[in-house]
């Protein structure tokens, strides 16, 4: 989660922060959007998210996003990342 904080705490309209669980198999990092301000929606990140490939998995709840970090391995958890930097800047 700290990895994610790191890498994409320099985009604007956008404020992260670590979500913990009891049962831990949720943990890792909420997005909060002011999607106005970024012109796109959460629903409309997590839809590119899942639709890209690879495939990533999140949940949802009006403008947040949360993704799950406790099972990525390897490199996943930088290709998270970057797509995530690519839905939420446009690029």
């Amino acid at each position: 989660a700290d990895k994610i904080t790191s890498a994409l705490g320099d985009i604007e309209h956008l404020h992260l922060e670590r979500h913990i669980e009891n049962n831990s198999l949720s943990n890792g990092i909420k997005l909060t959007l002011d999607e106005a301000a970024l012109g796109q929606t959460a629903t409309a990140v997590i839809a590119a998210l899942k639709d890209g490939d690879p495939c990533i998995w999140t949940r949802g709840e009006g403008n947040r996003i949360r993704v799950a970090v406790a099972h990525l391995v390897g490199d996943e958890i930088d290709i998270v990342i970057d797509r995530l930097r690519a839905c939420l800047t446009g690029g």
